[in-house]
């Protein structure tokens, strides 16, 4: 029954968010309409059985009947006589003539605006409908602060009534046509609103008074928004509308970097497809560790484009956070996109050109010096000079060895072009509002033939049906394509590394005009070309890279707000997304000597996913004399569907674009694969909020979560979280301290679902097709048959995320010292895993148990100061978090061996009790041996040396616990990949039109195992090396950290996972400059814009760090450095426009 019940909630929510988008998008259509073209009295046809009412109460009726507003000076009108309005079908025209015979009144209709005045004559026409033109004039004034007299840009100037109006350039100065009795409507952000009778005057001088409850900033938070002051959790909001118009943004990892305390963005290098990863207190499950984004409200919508945003407030406490339950694990983001203002529409473009660079390469040998290395190595190893694996090194047998021709580096790197175009419109009426936009951006990379290209549409409206029913929708299209899946991660075929190990002898062609590429040696010359590596031209493998994956996004979401009540307030929230996801990936052969591949394949991959939300809240706020209280309750529903297939083919004779599609393959032909995926989470939500005397604050909720995943008995959970704070500043013993403006304490404590690893049918047991259930399926080509492919663990239950934070706020000076800081622990329990099980088994899928806990603790400050003189304001921020990670809990196994190596060879990443998770786990080093004397010195208990194959030159690797021998006991923890802390510093300076940004972004205590050491520093036939070792040890250069050079390494230096490869990673970049200027009015009056900014912005601009690679932010890939695409220095060319 209860199964039933659920279901038919689920089915009822689907119906419910189709119809609701469809009907939403209808208003929007009747809406831009009703804008455009205001209709004549006598064709607005209306139904109206209201009886004996007030004049007042008339008026009203009206305007929710229609898209009319009423204007009258309240001193002059009899608005409490009785009139009657009754009438089944009468145009407005007549009943306005019925309304002024039983008044005494007359009205003066000017496009949605009806005036009314008190009737003199009785031969005046009562009824003036704008037919022929109303007399007009050319007002113009400037507006000022009432406080400081200085000019507001930007204000918004209505003609009451209509859509027309204008806004205030850069010096508070507007001009409009407006009729002679108009009233303007004269609105700005932080500013009390005011209405201004035109009375027939050329020249309006308007002063706005600051109104201090708009300047409180308003926060989104989950289903709902709060003051600021009024926040009892630790939430963090970046303003990314004025971020994106200062300079550019291309995706949420630049707004959140440095900006805010708590979280850390883990970018995947320059590679222009890749998408940063943002973690928010650290990591707390082996699981992805990826935050919520909620957009305009909707769980799991589609990130927008960078210029859509206005805000992204980040809910970084479970306090705050677990109103969104088990998806919240990892931390909430809310987006609120940009929406439309009353008054006259605006134009706004945000436009940027420029360029891109690698801003550091690594230096190869080149020809001559490899050759030398490399005969060293032999030499050191105990090879004659005639040994005839050393004739391609001798100058005298193969001189073309010996000549450096490419420069490998320098060819897979180019200069890479960045454009981007926002185009947006938005307006709108006091009956509602618009804003519709287009964006193109293309990012070219720095490596060859690497690109994004995105495309965007976006429309947001709302509408007011009546005074209490507000409606509106969100409507977005993207499309987005590029070359993906460039090899920068592995340290045998990534381009970057292959740039290394490439001889520098090689060229780069054979027969360019052929579309021939050279080899290691050229076709015609391949005496040697064995000795050289089985190694891929880098250039050759980059302008091959066809993988392309077009995908196009919709989503669609729809609300209405009504109020029941007086402070009661029923919102239906629904989202629809759907994306269609291709990959098409096209692997060419390889013929030119090195390494070969003698076919190639065609690998195509389709996908459609379609996911509803629905969400229904009841919400019912009260102000009891000192006591304010607001509660919430709801329940929520969403679906995930997702249906895929695949196939690959090989044998294309013909390699042209035009002819890579599977009819012209010829086989081998992988067997297809596809499926269909569903996934539902039911929920019930609630939360009271409660303030006394504006000092004494208390948020409590509850979610309840359902999801499929979990076995029948495990699958629903109560989360709960409570916070608190004390407006300390608000008592009376601190009322005549004038310099502390805000001074508030703040607690919380709450908890949050998380499903870990867990896949959608991980805990339901289905049969596989197989041909044998132990040994090699090969062996048994005639019979296929069925088994069961994984065993099931009925009793797991959710990860648990328990987190406490303790914060304080302060605002000193007139608020021009803002400080925030917080402290927290995060305790996962229930870790989700499935231990390996033994081959015996008889599957292949372990079952999952909740095994460990976790534990992150730290502390986030943020610090701020601004000041305004004259012309001059600057503003300075800064902020600084801290991050402890460490494993508390591990059962069923000893330890947790993680899958990412070096080249099969080097796995240095374990979790263990006591240690991070992802910690390096590798053996210790005490320096180089510098003689033999050292060598048979370093003995066990029983006498016998600990490295037997040891020279001087090699590394001395330290036996911990003195048995004599080296094994997996003599390993020892040493750091991780992310940082103990993360920086960021911004200062702002303005001077009349000017403009200078600085931003700088770092991060303290990071630990890098460089991998690329492994071969760039090791000799190998082949392989070309660092010019780095060209510095390694020798009797004449003792003083080196680099081992000898030799082909054996029968001390195993670089097999060996040791602390030699860990680096400290830490840095400090200046990560942005922007100088801009802003046309003064005096030039913009002049061609029609309200505002024109240019700016200049470079990014990467230097970088301060000792970690030897290409680039320190290695975090992705947890800290294992192979040559990764290494972020860009860019130089780019902007301008705002808005008229």
């Amino acid at each position: 029954m209860k199964k039933k019940f659920i279901e038919l909630l689920i089915l009822m929510s689907r119906s419910v968010a189709f119809g609701m988008i469809l009907q939403s998008m209808l208003v929007t259509l009747v809406f831009s309409a009703e804008l455009a073209n205001a209709q004549k009295l006598k064709n607005v046809v209306l139904s109206i059985e209201a009886g004996k009412v007030s004049l007042a109460q008339s008026f009203k009726i009206i305007e929710n009947s229609t898209a009319f507003n009423f204007s009258y000076n309240n001193e002059n009108i009899p608005l409490r006589k009785k009139v009657n309005i009754d009438t089944k079908s009468d145009n407005l025209e007549n009943i306005l003539r019925q309304l002024s015979r039983e008044a005494g009144v007359k009205f003066l209709r000017v496009d949605n605006q009806i005036v009314v005045q008190k009737q003199e004559t009785a031969d005046f026409d009562i009824i003036s409908d704008k037919v022929a033109p109303v007399q007009e004039q050319v007002i113009s004034g400037t507006i000022t602060d009432a406080q400081n007299g200085e000019p507001i840009p930007g204000v918004s100037i209505l003609i009451k009534g209509t859509s027309k109006g204008t806004v205030s350039d850069i010096e508070g100065r507007f001009q409009l046509s407006a009729p002679d009795n108009a009233v303007l409507v004269v609105s700005y952000v932080g500013y009390v609103a005011r209405e201004v009778a035109v009375n027939k005057q050329s020249v309006l001088n308007i002063t706005l008074e600051t109104d201090m409850m708009q300047l409180e900033e308003i926060v989104v938070v989950g289903y709902g928004s709060v003051q600021k002051k009024d926040l009892t959790g630790a939430i963090e909001t970046v303003n990314a509308e004025s971020m994106v118009e200062e300079r550019p943004i291309y995706n949420v990892g630049q707004i959140f970097q440095g900006t805010t305390p708590g979280v850390i963005v883990v970018n995947d290098g320059g590679d222009p497809t890749s998408t940063p990863q943002v973690r928010i207190r650290g990591i707390g499950t082996m699981a992805n560790e990826a935050p919520l984004y909620v957009v305009d409200g909707v769980p799991g919508a589609p990130l927008p484009n960078p210029g859509d945003i206005k805000s992204m407030t980040v809910l970084k406490d479970a306090a705050s956070a677990a109103i969104y339950g088990v998806q919240a694990a990892s931390g909430v983001i809310m987006v609120e996109t940009k929406k439309g203002t009353s008054g006259k529409a605006q134009v706004s473009l945000n436009a940027y050109r420029g360029f891109q660079q690698v801003w550091k390469k690594l230096t190869p040998l080149n020809a001559r010096e490899y050759a030398e290395v490399m005969n060293l190595a032999f030499d050191n190893a105990g090879y004659a000079d005639d040994y005839n694996g050393r004739d391609y090194i001798d100058e005298s047998k193969n001189p073309y060895g010996f000549e450096t021709r490419t420069q490998w580096m320098d060819e897979i790197f180019r200069k890479g072009e960045m454009q981007n175009y926002d185009l947006s419109v938005s307006g709108g009426s006091e009956k509602g509002n618009f804003l519709a936009s287009l964006g193109y951006r293309k990012i070219e990379g720095t490596l060859l033939n690497t690109y994004s290209e995105n495309y965007n549409f976006r429309l947001n409206s709302s509408y007011h049906l009546r005074d209490n029913i507000t409606i509106g929708e969100n409507l977005s299209i993207s499309h987005s394509d590029g070359n993906f899946g460039v090899n920068t991660n592995s340290g045998y075929t990534g381009a970057i590394i292959t740039a290394i190990y490439y001889p520098p002898s090689a060229v780069i062609w054979d027969d360019k005009e052929n579309n021939l590429y050279s080899g290691v040696t050229p076709r015609d010359n391949i005496t040697y070309a064995g000795s050289y590596g089985d190694l891929i031209n880098p250039v050759a493998y980059l302008n091959r890279l066809d993988n392309h994956r077009p995908t196009t996004t919709i989503n669609a979401n729809a609300f209405v707000d009504i109020e029941l009540l007086p402070g009661l307030i029923y919102k239906l929230n629904t989202g629809l997304t759907r994306i269609n996801y291709t990959e098409k990936r096209f692997t060419s052969k390889i013929t030119e000597p090195g390494k070969i591949f003698d076919y190639n394949e065609l690998y195509q991959y389709s996908s459609v996913q379609t996911k509803w939300v629905v969400e229904n809240t009841l919400s019912y706020d009260k102000q009891v004399g000192d006591h304010y209280f607001k509660v919430l309750a709801g329940f929520t529903a969403q679906e995930n569907n997702r249906e895929y297939f695949s196939m690959s083919a090989q044998g294309f004779e013909d390699e042209d674009i035009a002819r890579r599609f599977f009819p012209n393959a010829t086989g081998p032909f992988a067997q297809p694969d596809g499926n269909r995926y569903k996934d539902r989470l039911v929920s019930a939500i609630g939360r009271v909020n409660y303030s006394f005397k504006d000092k004494y604050l208390f948020t409590g909720s509850l979610r309840y979560d359902a999801s499929a995943r979990l076995h029948a008995d495990n699958r629903g959970n109560v989360f709960p979280a409570i916070s608190g704070a004390w407006k300390v500043s608000n008592e009376p013993f601190l009322q005549g301290i004038s310099v502390i403006n805000n001074l508030k304490l703040r607690a919380s404590w709450g908890e949050i679902g998380n499903l870990g690893t867990l896949g959608i049918y991980d805990m339901f047991s289905v049969l596989s097709r197989t041909r044998a259930i132990l040994g090699d399926p090969a062996s048994y080509d005639n019979y296929l048959g069925y088994a069961e492919n994984r065993l099931i663990n009925q009793d797991v239950t959710w990860e648990t995320s328990r987190q406490t934070d303790i914060g304080l706020d302060l605002a000193l000076f007139d608020e021009s010292v803002s400080l925030t800081f917080d402290y927290f622990i995060k305790d996962t329990k229930g870790l989700v895993m499935a231990p390996p099980v033994v081959g015996t088994a008889g599957v292949d899928g372990a079952p999952y148990f909740n095994v460990g806990d976790t534990r992150n603790k730290g502390f986030e400050l943020s610090l701020g100061y601004q000041q305004m003189k004259q012309d001059f304001k600057y503003s300075i921020s800064g902020n600084i978090s801290t991050v402890k990670n460490e494993m508390t809990r591990l059962e069923r196994v000893p330890g947790i061996a993680h899958s990412q190596n070096v080249r099969g060879i080097l796995s240095p990443l374990r979790s263990e009790v006591g240690q991070p998770l992802y910690s390096f786990y590798v053996y210790e080093t005490a320096g180089i041996f510098q003689t033999d004397e050292e060598v048979q010195a370093h003995k066990g208990p029983d006498g016998n040396l600990i490295q037997q194959y040891a020279q001087p030159g090699d590394l001395k690797f330290v036996d911990q616990n003195k048995d004599g021998k080296l094994d997996e006991n003599d390993k020892v923890f040493k750091g991780d990949a992310f940082p103990d802390f993360t920086y960021g510093l911004n200062a702002r300076f303005e001077y009349k039109g000017f403009d200078l940004s600085i931003f700088f972004q770092g991060a303290s205590d990071v630990t890098v195992f460089n991998g690329m050491k492994f071969s760039t520093l090791k000799p190998t036939q082949g392989y070309n090396m660092l010019a780095d070792i060209k510095n390694a040890w020798s009797s004449e250069n003792p003083g080196s950290d680099i081992p000898r050079v030799s082909v054996k390494d029968e001390n195993n230096n670089f097999g060996t996972v040791s602390d030699w490869y860990l680096e400290d990673a830490s840095y400090m970049r200046l990560k942005n400059l922007t100088l801009g200027y802003s046309l003064p009015s005096s030039v913009i009056d002049k061609i029609g814009v309200n505002q024109l900014r240019l700016y200049f912005t470079a990014t990467n601009l230097f970088t301060l760090t000792d970690y030897s690679g290409m680039d320190p932010e290695v975090i992705v890939n947890q800290g294992i450095d192979q040559g990764r695409y290494p972020q860009a220095r860019s130089y780019i060319l902007g301008v705002n426009l808005k008229f």
